[in-house]
């Protein structure tokens, strides 16, 4: 791409920004040079980042496309020649490697903290966020406290999040933020995607933590606090048997009750750093990418709160065929799964809820089967909003499927066995390729039939 016109457009947006107040202007708000850019000049713009996409994209990968928009015009800003794109794309590298490293807070939202601060290695440390609407001596003095030790922990410090916007005011109506702890971790690369990759990490260990420590009976599911109220406060539907032309109803409704779930308790023991040691050999360790891609599957199946049921069978085929990928490019294997949930025991814990193995059995394919219609059929919202009865859906490779085999009640009990089977074998699989040291030939030992 030849890159004359774009410098053309840029030299005069930046002429614009820099040029002298008129005399009839009395002032001028201070803006950024891309806020001088035409609708026009951004298309030719726009025209640029694609072909650093085609023609550099490993520059291309170093930024958000917008950020590297944003790059664009301050690199030809301040060049005094128009250079080939390939210069371009030069200098733009060279840019992303003088950047970082980065110490990036990632709020948590709904955990709690045994203590103001959790080392977890040299490069990741959990913090308690100021919790109180007004926050006193000794909660100040303790999280003030705990910076030193995240200091002497990593070597640097960031001032954690509090739980309530307008802290340490009188305002009624500050706001419960639901963020009561943030993650700080090291990261590399340009600010953008650091931010990003931290986001990930503080997923993917809340994922490992609930998995390999489950919550308590009235406890949630945690999430990242990015954005804020996360839901703690379950509220029913209310309902009553529909009375028409009745305006004094004898029907009762049902309001049931407001149900306030507790914060997830993050493990404090061993537990706290499993997610950090696989993370830290994930790019290299078949074992880890599987392990950690499946948690956060099983993570998101479990979250009925904001899940439709098709969506959740999704989420949790995804962690089963995860661990059943024998190796990239192939095939998942079904029997990989079966031979993996009897080494450890899954169906013994089924047995207690009165499925026998054919029952079993048959539930995983009426799942495989629904996940199918859910992420290709047309008919994919019917899972959720129920399949006429006594209908059959046919299937490409298998025999039709009656509607009872896909009715809601039938498939979130199904879902159930399989939710909880798969998190029944990633909670004892994480702690053996850990004791294992994430070796790639004993994971796939797992497979074979016991």
């Amino acid at each position: 791409m030849d890159l004359i016109d774009l410098k053309a457009r840029v030299d005069r947006a930046r002429a614009e920004m820099e040029a002298p107040l008129a005399p009839d202007e009395g002032s001028r708000p201070i803006l950024p040079v891309t806020e001088y850019l035409r609708e026009d000049d951004t298309t030719i713009l726009w025209e640029a980042v694609r072909a650093l996409r085609e023609d550099h994209p490993d520059v291309f990968n170093h930024y958000p496309e917008n950020t590297l928009a944003t790059n664009i015009v301050y690199v030809l800003g301040d060049l005094a020649e128009t250079p080939t794109l390939a210069k371009l794309a030069g200098r733009l590298a060279e840019a992303a490697k003088d950047e970082g490293p980065w110490l990036v807070s990632t709020p948590l939202a709904n955990v709690s903290l045994p203590s103001a601060m959790l080392p977890i290695d040299d490069r990741a440390v959990l913090q308690r966020a100021y919790l109180g609407r007004e926050v006193k001596d000794d909660e100040y003095n303790e999280v003030v406290d705990a910076h030193f030790e995240v200091f002497r922990a990593i070597d640097d410090y960031l001032i954690p999040p509090s739980r309530w916007l307008a802290a340490g005011s009188l305002d009624d109506n500050a706001v419960d933020t639901t963020r009561t702890a943030a993650l700080l971790t090291i990261e590399d690369g340009t600010r953008a995607l650091a931010t990003s990759r931290a986001r990930a990490k503080a997923l993917y260990a809340l994922a490992v933590w609930t998995i390999a420590s489950p919550p308590g009976e009235f406890a949630q599911l945690p999430d990242v606090g990015i954005y804020g109220p996360q839901p703690f406060l379950q509220m029913p539907q209310q309902s009553k048997e529909y009375d028409p032309g009745e305006w004094i109803s004898k029907k009762r409704p049902s309001i049931g009750s407001i149900r306030h779930w507790s914060e997830y308790e993050v493990p404090s023991d061993d537990l706290l750093t499993l997610p950090f040691e696989a993370l830290r050999v994930v790019r290299d360790s078949r074992s880890a990418q599987a392990l950690l891609s499946a948690s956060w599957a099983a993570f998101e199946a479990a979250r009925g709160s904001r899940f439709l049921l098709s969506e959740r069978l999704r989420h949790v085929l995804v962690a089963v065929e995860t661990l059943g990928e024998p190796e990239p490019g192939k095939k998942m294997k079904w029997k990989r799964w079966e031979n993996l949930s009897k080494r450890y025991g899954a169906h013994d814990e089924l047995r207690g809820r009165g499925y026998s193995e054919e029952m079993i059995a048959r539930a995983e394919i009426r799942l495989k089967n629904a996940r199918n219609i859910a992420t290709h059929g047309a008919d994919a919202a019917l899972i959720d909003l129920g399949f006429p009865e006594g209908a059959e859906r046919a299937l490409m490779y298998s025999e039709p499927v009656p509607s009872d085999d896909l009715g809601f009640a039938a498939l979130s009990a199904d879902l159930t066995i399989l939710i909880f089977g798969v998190q029944h074998v990633l909670n004892k699989l994480l702690r053996h390729q850990r004791d294992a040291e994430w070796d790639d030939d004993e994971f796939e030992r797992q497979f074979i039939p016991a």
